[in-house]
This record gives structure tokens, sequence and C-alpha cells, in this order.
């Protein structure tokens, strides 16, 4: 196991993630790993960008760290420290406590995320109420505000709007509201800006940007646009089947890619190829899902794979300092 290096050296890791491995039932096979023993470091802070291809793991390490994964997954190995309290033995009640206060997370999916039986300020008032010592009516005032914060025009009416009278990007909006009203530690936000237009994304991303200075907020920050990795992310991990495949601070991973499944991410941006060419593509078809093969998961798509990548696993290692891949083509230690 090779846990991926804090930027801040000098303290003890806010969140410490060790060989999590999360499996559902597969028509393949018995169980497949949607994540399979990843690990992790983040310290306060930091921001840390994980990134692949949908189905790659992400959504699902997520969720396993806010030990919400859905049935008929399951956690069945690995462990997940925050403040160094292991969140995967925590009674729920207890678990509750910290859920919403201490971290929190910004679903992707706003149209199944929100009740739909509540008022979408009364949702947000509830975790107030919940994690704060203060009156309802004064939790309703910080709701209010923290919908005019994210950016819902008529913040007093839409607080008494129940969410399907509400549009995709308002439900969103309602989301991220939720999630930071507590002021957490550590925020995982997933996809946070989706169903947003590019001028609200900015406002959203400046949002959560003044809280994480203010507050010294870790955030975890999934997402494909490369671009806010490059702008907002410490560091950056690349996933696929489940594993990690390269990861190193994101300046480092963006200017020197060890991995070919990195490469072909990079090289897919519409930035990086000249006018009105082609863009490249990564061959072959899509493997994140359930692989259960001996070698490198990418090895059926990789130009460059030959008999080891399809026969053993690689393991994470340092190729550099920081920076870690798996694969076998790759510099090694």
């Amino acid at each position: 196991m090779t846990p991926l290096p804090s930027t801040n050296k000098a303290e003890i890791p806010l969140l410490q993630v060790r060989d999590l491995t999360v499996q559902f039932p597969s028509a393949k096979s018995e169980q497949f790993k949607a994540v399979d023993g990843l690990s992790l470091s983040l310290g306060h802070g930091e921001t840390l960008a994980l990134v692949g291809e949908s189905g790659c793991g992400k959504s699902a390490t997520a969720l396993a760290i806010m030990r919400l994964t859905r049935k008929p997954g399951i956690i069945t190995g690995g462990e997940v420290l925050l403040e160094g309290r292991s969140l995967l033995e925590l009674p729920e009640k207890e678990l509750q406590l910290l859920r919403g206060g201490t971290y929190s997370m910004i679903f992707q999916e706003p149209m199944t995320s929100l009740n739909p039986v509540l008022k979408a300020g009364f949702q947000v008032t509830e975790g107030i109420v919940r994690h704060k010592k203060i009156s309802r009516k004064e939790a309703e005032r910080e709701a209010v505000r923290l919908l005019e914060q994210v950016g819902i025009p008529s913040p007093r009416e839409r607080y008494h709007a129940y969410p399907h009278q509400l549009s995709g990007g308002m439900k969103q909006r309602v989301m991220i509201a939720m999630a930071l009203a507590c002021r957490p530690k550590l925020l995982i936000a997933d996809e946070p800006t989706t169903a947003l237009d590019v001028t609200i994304q900015a406002e959203i991303l400046e949002l959560i940007d003044r809280l994480k200075s203010e507050l010294e907020m870790s955030l975890i920050l999934i997402t494909h646009n490369l671009g806010i990795v490059a702008e907002r992310a410490d560091m950056t991990m690349v996933m696929y089947a489940g594993r990690v495949m390269e990861t190193a601070p994101t300046a480092t991973l963006l200017a020197n890619p060890l991995h070919p499944y990195t490469r072909g991410l990079l090289a897919s941006l519409p930035q990086n190829s000249p006018p009105h060419t082609r863009l490249p593509t990564i061959s072959g078809g899509d493997s994140c899902n359930g692989w259960d093969g001996n070698g490198c998961p990418f090895s059926p798509r990789c130009p460059g794979s030959d008999g080891p990548c399809r026969t053993a696993r690689p393991d994470l290692v340092e190729a550099e300092t920081g920076h870690m891949v798996s694969c076998w083509k790759a510099p090694r230690p």
C-alpha cells in the first residue's frame, strides 16, 4: 500500500484512506470491485481532484468515505480516518453527528438527492438546527442567506418552494447550500456544477474557494473538467476501473503525465489539438466497469501494452518525488 502524499507535511492529515475496497454484484462475476485498494491522504486546506471517465470509481469512492454506499454495494476492506477517527467503525448515530457538520458532500444528482415532499428551505435549515446551537428562526435566516450566496434569486420566496417548483440548476444550488451550511472541515463535491450555466459555475466555484480559504476547508473535487482541476487542485488522482493509475501534484501531472491513460485524457482536450483536426481518442471499449483480469485494467486499450501488462498488476510506485504511477512502462525507482 502506498498512500497519496499530503502536500502539507507539518501536520497529521485531516483525511486518510487506506486500501479502500467497494464491491458490487456483477453478471460477469460474483462480485466486482468498484473501488480496488484505493489509498489517499488529504491535509487541512488542501484540494484533491479525482478524475477519470464515468464508471471508474470516483463517486463510489466518495460515497464510501461518507459511508453512504448504496446496496447491493458493500465496503469489503480498508479504513477511512477523519481526524484520526475511523468512520467505518463508528455507530450510525455518531456518524450522523459528523455528516453535514464536520464533513459533507455535494451529490451529483440533485433530482434524486432532495426530498420531494419537503420545502427546499426546510431541508437547508434542518442541517443547521442539527449541528449548530441556534434557534430555528436564526437557522431559517441563515438558510436564506445561504440560498442567496449560492445565487438563487428571490431566496425568501424560494425558501418556501418544493423541489419540483425549482429548475435543475436551482436544485443543484440548494444542495450546495445544504453541504456548506455548517461550514464543514471536509467537503466532497461530486460534479458540483454540472447542471449550471458557465456564469453560475464560476460563481459557485468562487463561493467554495472563499469558504475553503476562510475555514481552511479541505476539498475532494470530482470532475471531468480538467480546466477546473488545473486552476484549483493541489493534487490530482487519476482513476480507472476502480484503481489509481497515477497521482501527483497537479502542475506536475499536467506537465509530465506518466501513465498512458492520463496522456490519453490530456490529449483529448480540444485546446491540445490543432484547429480543424479530429480530436484524439482512446481506442478500444470501456473496461472501467467490473475489470476482473490479472493485469493492468487499461492494457486492452493501451497501445504500448505487452506481456507483463496483461498478466500482472503493476503496483502504485513513486516514479519521481511525490509522483506515483501504476504502469510497467513508467520510470521505476
